[in-house]
């Protein structure tokens, strides 16, 4: 990185490729196929279910995530534990409904959110005031777009935003 010559396209692509690491998957380029690697043992995923569980009881959270594998590795982790979420991301058909549905159904505990979809035009101040960041926003003004989504005016409740860290990691530099 501190070579003047080196190519921004590498290091973006590096810089992408730790982060997928810390999320707990890789993709690379097999024969020109694109696979995804999962590891085994993923202390992000499980600190963040660790957090949702411990959600007072009746409370809702947003989990923003920023790669849609994320988003599938929570979404089967919260799956197997019988959390109630709905999704919101590029393949999600109806999101006005989606959202309706989750502001509405008081069963419905967690909105996954991939970043690019819903940091922003979601207004859900006093629906919930639990923000999770599973991979932090690069750009600033995106991540402010993003906690605004419950941390704003007509907010009820103290509104609590937590990103999830791995130790000597990437996600400390973001």
């Amino acid at each position: 990185i501190r070579d003047k010559a080196a190519d921004p396209l590498k290091i973006k692509n590096n810089f992408c490729k730790l982060r997928q690491i810390t999320a707990g998957f890789l993709k690379v380029k097999k024969n020109g196929e694109v696979i995804t690697i999962h590891f085994p043992e993923n202390v992000k995923l499980e600190a963040l279910i660790s957090m949702i569980q411990r959600l007072p009881v009746g409370k809702k959270a947003l989990v923003f995530v920023e790669f849609i594998e994320s988003g599938d590795m929570i979404a089967e982790a919260l799956k197997e534990l019988g959390i109630t979420y709905l999704r919101l991301y590029s393949k999600t058909k109806n999101k006005i409904d989606v959202k309706k549905q989750f502001v509405e159904d008081p069963k419905i505990k967690i909105f996954l959110v991939n970043i690019t979809s819903g940091s922003s035009g979601l207004n859900l101040q006093r629906t919930c005031n639990y923000t999770f960041f599973y991979e932090s926003p690069v750009r600033f003004m995106i991540r402010r777009q993003t906690i605004k989504r419950t941390h704003r005016g007509g907010q009820l409740y103290t509104t609590y935003c937590t990103d999830v860290l791995v130790k000597n990691s990437v996600d400390l530099r973001v």
